[in-house]
């Protein structure tokens, strides 16, 4: 048995416990080092130094961050360099900025406050340098694409799958209701709350929905997270949607759409931090909005059209001049990010929530001739219990509806955000909220794929429906 010290902590178990965590961390190194190709091998490939970088720095020098301007992502923008030029010479590794700054010759040494690349790291991307930093060869890509081989389980569901409700939206005429659904939209008539149309062939998740002032069409917006974002532009009139166009240009899922009022402009928002407006008749962009600085997940037109709203995740909610481009506002009172806006029927009122689980209003005075306003605050109310997620005006502005993670539905008085009433309590998430243009009804899309349908004043029991689930 081992003696004690001064403090009374055993000496010899302490100093086992000690030797052996430092053969854990031997070990640990030893197997993080062993898959780094032998330095003295030939023909160092570009993925070899590529996965070293990925690994190494790859969270520093990437599309959110390229600190110094660096990207490191592809062989490409790695000899492109960045603020201080080029980074890597081929053929003259002890003049290559990147090798100078990973041996510690040209501060600060990189990794950034990170320990130092392995030797035998270190000597691989030197080497590579030094053979001309040849980029990514055919060979290179086969070997890559087969040096591991996964066979995934046929794991099969034993009950039908619904897929999410992100999105709802009542057309002008309240005689129908869209519903957003994974890969397909779904129409419903009020009248005899029957589903009327089917439409398939999106990408991915359906997350937002507008129909155009005249009803006649409806744009539906998603695309795959990290890939693109789509629009794509249905003829509703008929009783099976027809597709009429496709717009792409976002480079991330489209979050939040919106038609002008006149109907000739469609404004999204996306998960890549853009918003961007399109002419509704050719799908051609129009101006591309680019000073948020997170995703955007809300957005909303000003009843004349001449001023946009959006809100992101950068806590700001910002006002836009349609006909310019140019962002007139700013407002920064949130704590956290900002997931819904909604604008006043009169337009002079911004309502605005987030994950700090607040709603503020603001009083709107905007100047459309001159490309100029103002956005004062009004009042501020903890709403829920969790993230608020959706905000909507009733068309006459006397309610204001939100929705929360906490599973929650609220009615507040649209002058004075008090509560009026809460509807039941929801089975998930209300992921899509809309109000018709009547004022009657309130749907909620869940994440649970179902829709609830509720008379708007009275608060009492909806309408719950099984969105249908068309198949592949």
């Amino acid at each position: 048995m081992g003696g004690f010290d001064g403090t009374g902590v055993p000496v010899q178990p302490l100093t086992r416990a000690i030797v052996c965590l430092s053969a854990a961390l031997i070990l640990a190194c030893a197997s993080r080092t062993a898959r780094v190709p032998d330095a003295t091998a030939s023909a160092v490939a570009y993925t070899q130094v590529d996965e070293i970088l990925r690994e190494s720095c790859g969270h520093c020098h990437n599309e959110d961050k390229a600190k110094g301007g660096l990207l490191m992502g592809s062989y490409e923008a790695l000899l492109a360099g960045g603020e201080h030029g080029s980074a890597v010479i081929p053929g003259e590794s002890r003049s290559s900025r990147l090798m100078q700054m990973i041996d510690g010759t040209l501060k600060p040494r990189m990794p950034y406050k990170e320990a130092p690349l392995a030797e035998r790291q270190a000597a691989l991307i030197r080497r590579w340098i030094d053979e001309g930093a040849r980029g990514p060869s055919a060979d290179d890509a086969t070997a890559t694409s087969t040096a591991v081989t996964v066979t995934l389980p046929d794991v099969r569901p034993t009950v039908p799958v619904a897929g999410v409700v992100a999105a709802v939206a009542f057309d002008p005429s309240s005689r129908r209701i869209a519903v957003g659904s994974h890969q397909s939209l779904h129409l419903m008539t009020l009248a005899d709350r029957k589903w009327s149309g089917t439409a398939k062939g999106h990408a991915d998740v359906i997350r937002a929905l507008a129909f155009s002032p005249d009803g006649k069409r409806l744009a539906v917006a998603g695309g795959p997270s990290g890939r693109f974002g789509e629009i794509r532009i249905w003829d509703v009139q008929g009783a099976v949607p027809q597709a009429v166009a496709d717009i792409r240009g976002h480079t991330d899922s489209i979050l939040a759409l919106a038609f002008s009022p006149d109907g000739r402009t469609i404004a999204s928002g996306s998960y890549d931090k853009l918003v961007k407006l399109w002419d509704a008749a050719t799908g051609k962009q129009v101006a591309n909005l680019k000073e948020h600085s997170d995703a955007v997940f809300s957005l909303a037109f000003m009843p004349g059209g001449s001023h946009l709203v959006t809100a992101a995740g950068d806590r700001t909610v910002k006002v836009w001049d349609v006909s310019t481009g140019t962002r007139v506002f700013t407002i920064t009172d949130a704590l956290e990010a900002v997931y819904a806006v909604a604008v006043h029927p009169s337009g002079t009122r911004i309502a605005a929530a987030g994950a700090d689980r607040m709603i503020r209003t603001w009083s709107w005075n905007g100047d459309a001739a001159s490309g100029t306003g103002t956005a004062t605050l009004l009042s501020a109310t903890f709403a829920h219990g969790d993230a608020v997620l959706q905000l909507a005006y009733s068309p006459d502005g006397s309610m204001l509806v939100s929705t929360g993670a906490d599973r929650g539905v609220k009615v507040w008085d649209g002058a004075t955000l008090r509560e009026t009433h809460a509807l039941e309590p929801q089975p998930d998430w209300v992921m899509g909220l809309a109000i018709s243009a009547d004022g009657r009804w309130l749907a909620a899309g869940r994440y649970d794929g179902t829709l609830g349908l509720y008379a708007l004043a009275s608060g009492r029991s909806g309408e719950q429906f099984v969105v249908p689930n068309p198949g592949k």
